[in-house]
């Protein structure tokens, strides 16, 4: 009877224990799977035993950092895909695209997003939900149905070009948006390693020609308009770099921070970049002395100098001082431009920080 008792209860056990209860079971239509995770790369090389300079605590002996790749995503959740595309929208706001834009029809050639855009905030918007232009990358890089084609941005109100310009740079796909101008302008996405490109006018009707959408493939490209920052690297060597004014007063202070890093966590193959943070501009999230930057500003400073760093370098560490979290976000922007895996790091201060 024990015997008995005990195969039943085992049975019961397998039975229920395999089976997940029903409430919990995820729906498909509301999240999308998480992208493959591509490997690790450790801050220390295997060989070297944690927490083995000179007695000293090793700050990363938790566990291996993870580089941030151009590639890598997280799971988002999805839009409500179209015929041609996907709509952003709340989840009760079940209109369609010919009746929030009838002049508009699918084109295989382009992937049509519709999102609400708020010029005031300078953000996009998903019902309650705001979204910075990185974030709404992320989510047009989830949808299964964008295959790297160029998207055709629709928004109630139209985007300046800057933002256009930065979801093509995430994206690195042509983004076509309808402007201030009325017109249709298409801009190309940028990277350090190749020559900028002019923003395409694409005139002011829809759908566009066979002509018109060849151009979106076969860009005329110009000359990079250089960038005028002599004078603002400082300490330049294979193992990294200061970004400062030189007579500015916090220019110390960085330096300092540069100097502690590289005693203490430098190692062949990193190579650092010490910069301020400017928290207020997020579309600027840069700056050397009072002048303010954008991501793709600092992409260019560093491949002017890339003599330093990319031939020895497999990561670039970029200490963003004040330390803050928010500038992790750009970081994935930045390793696309320069093709090279970048990683956050916020060293302990070796005194007060400045703002």
């Amino acid at each position: 009877m024990t015997v008995l008792l005990f195969a039943g209860l085992s049975f019961l056990a397998f039975w229920y224990g395999g089976r997940p209860p029903r409430d919990r079971t995820e729906r498909p239509s509301d999240t999308v799977p998480e992208q493959p995770v591509l490997p690790t790369l450790p801050l220390h090389p295997p060989d070297r035993a944690a927490g083995s300079r000179g007695g000293r605590p090793d700050r990363h002996e938790a566990g291996a950092a993870v580089a941030v790749l151009p590639t890598r995503t997280k799971a988002v959740l999805s839009g409500r895909a179209v015929d041609g595309g996907v709509v952003f929208a709340d989840a009760h706001d079940r209109a369609e695209p010919e009746e929030t834009a009838p002049w508009w029809s699918p084109d295989p050639g382009l992937f049509t997003v519709f999102v609400a855009y708020e010029p005031v905030r300078a953000m996009f918007s998903i019902g309650a939900l705001p979204l910075n232009t990185l974030q709404l990358a992320a989510r047009i890089r989830a949808c299964a149905g964008w295959e790297h084609r160029p998207v055709l941005l629709v928004c109630g109100s139209e985007p300046p070009g800057w933002v256009a310009q930065l979801l093509s740079d995430s994206l690195q796909t042509v983004v076509v948006s309808l402007e201030a101008s009325r017109r249709w302008m298409a801009r190309h996405p940028q990277r350090a390693d190749r020559s900028s490109t002019r923003a395409l006018d694409l005139g002011s009707s829809y759908p566009l020609t066979l002509t018109q959408k060849a151009q979106l493939y076969d860009p005329a490209s110009t000359a990079a308009a250089p960038h005028s920052l002599v004078g603002m690297v400082a300490s330049a060597d294979h193992r990294g770099l200061a970004l400062v004014e030189p007579r500015h007063p916090r220019t110390a202070h960085l330096l300092d921070h540069l100097r502690e890093w590289r005693e203490q966590d430098w190692q062949p193959g990193l190579f650092g970049v010490v910069v301020e943070h400017a928290p207020q501009r997020p579309d600027m999230p840069y700056r050397i002395g009072e002048q303010e930057l954008t991501t793709w500003d600092l992409a260019c400073v560093l491949w002017q100098e890339r003599g330093c760093w990319q031939a020895d370098s497999q990561l670039v560490a970029v200490l963003a001082l004040p330390a803050a979290d928010s500038y992790a976000l750009q970081l994935p922007l930045l390793s696309t431009y320069l093709q090279v895996p970048v990683l956050p790091t916020n060293p302990s201060s070796p005194g007060q920080d400045t703002d």
